[in-house]
């Protein structure tokens, strides 16, 4: 039994749309030069356990992180784009753009359960 309508297919696509456009205006404000000025980063933090790991070290074991298990990966993953001797601004315009892949990718996948759970995908 349905307590509600399903999804419209219309309606799932148009607001994607505007959640994505909300993420990417978000995202340009966040990397403004304005907030860059006031910004709190740990991504010197996320470097050197994504280095570490890359070099052969085990979390846990030859350091203990501050963040959970499952957030490591996320960390790794620029250190093995950029390399494990690559420069701090690097290792952040790698791990930035992870996260709007990552974030675009969520919006996206909403959607599609959207669908998943019933819309039309026609509009």
């Amino acid at each position: 039994m349905r307590w509600s309508q399903p999804a419209d297919g219309g309606r799932a696509a148009l607001a994607c749309s505007l959640a994505l456009t909300a993420f990417l205006l978000g995202w340009a404000v966040l990397h403004s030069d304005w907030w860059q000025e006031v910004e709190l980063v740990d991504t010197p933090t996320y470097e050197a356990y994504g280095d570490a790991i890359v070099r052969g070290e085990v979390p846990y074991r030859d350091f203990v992180p501050e963040y959970p298990p499952l957030a490591l990966p996320a960390f790794v993953v620029p250190s093995l784009v950029v390399g494990a001797d690559a420069s701090q601004h690097e290792y952040a315009t790698a791990f930035d753009l992870e996260m709007l892949v990552c974030g675009a990718a969520l919006v996206v996948l909403v959607w599609w359960a959207l669908l998943a759970l019933g819309a039309s995908g026609a509009g």
